[in-house]
C-alpha cells in the first residue's frame, strides 16, 4: 500500500516540479500517513511552483493546490477523509507531511 501511495504522491509532485524525489518515503500508521521528503527536494518543489506562472498555457500551480491534490490522493488511497494535515518541523534535513485520517465508526 505504501509503495502505491508513494507512486501516486510522486505523480502529483511531477505536475508541480520537474522531478519527484527518489528518496521520499511513506509510513502508514493507525489513522496517520506520513510522507517524508528530503529538505532539498521540498525546496525544489517550491522553486518549481514559483517558476510555473501559467503563461505557457499550463494551469497556474500553487502550494495550496499541491496540498489539496496530495490530500485527495491520500484520501482516495486510504478510503477515508483527511481531517487534518500539517508539516512537521524539518529535522535532519527531512520534511514530513502528516495526514490525519478520519476515525472509522465502531460497530457495536
Amino acid at each position: 500500500m505504501s509503495t502505491t501511495l508513494g507512486a501516486s504522491l510522486n505523480s502529483v509532485w511531477n505536475r508541480y516540479a520537474d522531478t519527484a524525489p527518489t528518496d521520499a518515503s511513506v509510513e502508514l500508521d493507525v489513522g496517520v500517513v506520513r510522507w517524508s521528503v528530503p529538505k532539498a527536494s521540498a525546496d525544489q518543489l517550491k522553486e518549481g511552483i514559483a517558476s510555473r506562472d501559467g503563461q505557457d498555457g499550463t494551469p497556474v500551480r500553487t502550494m495550496a493546490s499541491f496540498q489539496r491534490e496530495t490530500s485527495a490522493v491520500v484520501a482516495k488511497a486510504m478510503h477515508r477523509k483527511i481531517t487534518a494535515r500539517f508539516t512537521k518541523k524539518i529535522k535532519d534535513d527531512v520534511s514530513t507531511e502528516v495526514f490525519i485520517l478520519e476515525n472509522l465508526p465502531r460497530k457495536n
